[in-house]
């Protein structure tokens, strides 16, 4: 049992970089001289759609340094029920690409400027670039400027987490909207210089979070975490219930509360279940820390269409087999076992050179030998020119408009998973999907309640009411 296709894609547009930041994960640049042309990313993007996949980001590398950028954003523009992430470091926008970026009104777009400093010294720990503090604070004015939905990405650690207060009070100052909080993990680059968090100091980090960034932040901000551990468990060992915790971080994401996800896996990485990422040539990986490591390579799209990777890759279907048990450690029996799930595979992989290893962020978990889960090897071959992206021709998706909300259907062997652009996701019965299955294909309400009176019979009123309700259910969540 799986997902039928990932909910979530970033895409690495490019491996080029023009700064060279010291807890890269990616340890861009990476050059590469095949990478995909704005066809094959055209082309990437309508097979993902076609897939279901619900949110896209666009990335890199440093996605400006494409002069294609803003034609790619146009493409993805004409599908109007998913949402799209820009990140960028913001230096190389001018007021042109500004502008015709601000007239795209398609889909929900946000754009994340890199900003982990108040001043150019402050800037330039991570970034390694002084004179790039301002070029990125004049695209982020006028981002606000043009009315284009901004945020500052702050990577949060060690040093850098001194300068939170006056970051927020500049973002304040600017009117920028929305400051994410990016929790650094010594992976990647990261790890030369130990700039992330050790567990005392992130625990230290969580309990300042919600006792005083959420009540007093001059701006909203928001806590960009991947792992039901790094939510709870910090929090919990502090004293604070689960409710408490929620009250304060009602994003706080939980896959294995979910029990679609928690009958495929007890663990609750996301990797190859939830979460698929693209480098700049091509290649799908299971997780985007993990982009450029070549044994963690699932397919081609030139090789293999995006739908054969998803279903078939040994890459793919080996992590989804992996379960807490498998890990290499003594998680299993940890009282937390249900709720945190493992931690980071990434970061095990990054720490001990085993992704079935330690998550070092977490105190309690210890090492334990046991036979190893050997991953499959795909045969990697560059792609040369000239070539095709691979597709495949019957969807899996659909949209449907329920009470004046667009919503994104896919099918799943549960039933469904309906996305509601703004980030409500949530997967639903195979009766729920039949109802939104019926008004794509009807396009009539009335016909679909008569439907329904029929295959079950009962009266039309009784028909009425229970789509009624259910429909109302849905769009509440």
């Amino acid at each position: 049992m799986k997902y039928s296709s990932p909910t979530y894609v970033p895409i690495e547009l490019t491996g080029k970089c023009n700064l060279k930041c010291k807890h890269c994960y990616g340890n861009f640049p990476r050059y590469e001289d095949n990478e995909m042309t704005t066809e094959e990313i055209f082309t990437l993007i309508n097979q993902l759609y076609k897939l279901g996949v619900f949110r896209f980001e666009l990335g890199g590398g440093e996605p400006t340094l494409r002069d294609d950028l803003l034609s790619i954003i146009k493409h993805i523009d004409k599908y109007r029920d998913i949402n799209v992430s820009i990140v960028t470091n913001g230096i190389l926008w001018n007021e042109k690409m500004i502008y015709e970026l601000s007239k795209l009104k398609g889909n929900k777009k946000y754009v994340h400027i890199s900003m982990d400093g108040y001043d150019e010294e402050t800037y330039s720990f991570l970034r390694n670039n002084k004179t790039a503090f301002n070029k990125a604070i004049e695209t982020s004015k006028m981002m606000v400027e043009y009315g284009i939905e901004v945020a500052w990405n702050f990577a949060v650690g060690k040093e850098t987490y001194s300068y939170l207060p006056k970051v927020l009070e500049l973002a304040k100052e600017m009117g920028i909207p929305h400051v994410r909080l990016m929790v650094l993990y010594n992976t990647g680059r990261a790890i030369e210089d130990n700039v992330g968090f050790n567990y005392e100091e992130f625990q230290n980090f969580m309990i300042d979070y919600i006792e005083r960034l959420v009540v007093k932040s001059p701006v909203p901000i928001s806590l960009a975490l991947t792992q039901p551990f790094e939510f709870f468990v910090p929090l919990l060992e502090a004293g604070y219930s689960k409710e408490e915790i929620l009250e304060k971080i009602p994003y706080a994401v939980n896959n294995l509360s979910d029990d679609y996800y928690n009958k495929q896996t007890n663990l609750a990485c996301p990797g190859g279940r939830m979460l698929g990422a693209i480098d700049s040539v091509g290649n799908m990986y299971f997780c985007c820390i993990l982009t450029g490591i070549s044994e963690f390579i699932g397919g081609n799209i030139f090789n293999n269409n995006i739908k054969e990777i998803w279903d078939n890759s040994p890459v793919f279907n080996w992590i989804r087999s992996i379960r807490l048990e498998d890990l290499k450690t003594d998680c299993v029996e940890c009282k937390y076992h249900s709720l945190c799930g493992g931690g980071c595979r990434a970061r095990a992989y990054f720490y001990s050179g085993d992704i079935l290893g330690v998550d070092p962020l977490c105190p309690f978990v210890k090492k334990k030998d046991k036979i190893s889960l050997e991953i499959p090897v795909v045969t990697k071959k560059r792609i040369e020119f000239p070539r095709e992206v691979k597709k495949f021709e019957s969807s899996n998706a659909f949209s449907v408009n329920v009470k004046g909300r667009s919503m994104r259907i896919r099918k799943e062997e549960s039933g469904g998973s309906v996305f509601v652009p703004h980030d409500t996701y949530l997967n639903i019965n195979k009766s729920g999907y039949m109802i939104l299955r019926l008004l794509y294909e009807t396009k009539d309400y009335e016909k679909v309640i008569k439907i329904i009176s029929e295959k079950y019979k009962i009266s039309n009123d009784k028909s009425r009411d229970i789509i009624n309700k259910y429909l109302e259910k849905l769009i509440a969540n």
